[in-house]
């Protein structure tokens, strides 16, 4: 784009160079001309010497017209040239931004991955110091998902975290954001609600998963093991995370298929 920019000016600058040069030189023939014109010559030669004049004003016309031509031609191949280099630039930049958008999306569920947590659990605590709403995080662990998978075979327990996801999916809102992070199965950042609100979302879950069919794993019960923490003043990302973690492990301390908070 600079390149084309700088070619679009630098023929600008010569060709107004260009038509200053030939004013100067039409403006002197014009006066060379006007000097020799002596009034008391008959009027054949004074006639001779306008259609003189006539003809430099022509050809001076002339030369302007090309100039303008050439000028009107640059400026559309430059505008040609420069709307290619926009055209690339947009598909460049969609291009970075697809391979971000995959770079934080995990392959196996296509939900959002780690990183996109991270990034989204930092937009979602700056928002809350600043507007102080309820905002409550909860880690999701599958039960026994190792005995599973060690039962029947790793693409079952994938089968099992796909259908999962998806149930998670369907039970929380729009606004609320769901991703495979490395502190559990699952995490949610339930926006707008309190850890006492996020229990009556959470609290539906159970039901979804018994309507699931498991059938390639001769229907063994799926349940879910959960804790929940809800922003608190002093808190930081990452005491906040520690907190849903512990109570996701005194949760599965339990022995799983169980909720708690704090």
């Amino acid at each position: 784009e600079a390149e084309v920019l700088s070619t679009y000016l630098t023929f600008s600058e010569k060709n107004q160079k260009l038509s200053e040069q030939q004013l100067d030189k039409f403006i002197k023939q014009l006066n060379t001309r006007l000097d020799s014109l002596d009034v008391n010559l008959g009027p054949d030669i004074i006639n001779n010497e306008l259609r003189h004049i006539s003809f430099l004003l022509e050809y001076f016309r002339l030369d302007q017209c090309e100039l303008k031509s050439q000028y009107k031609q640059r400026i559309i191949a430059a505008k040609v040239a420069l709307g290619e280099v926009l055209s690339q630039l947009d598909s460049a930049v969609a291009d970075a931004e697809q391979r971000r958008e995959k770079l934080l999306r995990d392959k196996l569920t296509g939900l959002p991955n780690n990183d996109a947590f991270s990034l989204r659990i930092q937009q979602e605590f700056d928002r809350w110091q600043r507007y102080q709403r309820p905002f409550t995080i909860v880690a999701v662990n599958i039960d026994r998902l190792k005995e599973l998978n060690q039962s029947y075979g790793y693409h079952s327990g994938d089968r099992i975290i796909e259908a999962v996801a998806q149930k998670l999916q369907e039970n929380i809102r729009k606004t609320d954001f769901i991703a495979r992070a490395t502190i559990c199965d699952f995490v949610l950042l339930l926006l707008e609600l309190s850890r006492h609100q996020a229990i009556a979302v959470l609290d539906k879950l159970p039901n979804n998963l018994r309507a699931c069919d498991f059938e390639f794993i001769n229907q063994a019960a799926i349940t879910l093991s959960l804790g929940a923490t809800e922003f608190k003043a002093g808190d930081d990302v990452s005491s906040c995370i520690r907190r849903a973690e512990k109570a996701l492990s005194i949760a599965l301390s339990k022995g799983g298929s169980c909720f708690h908070s704090f």
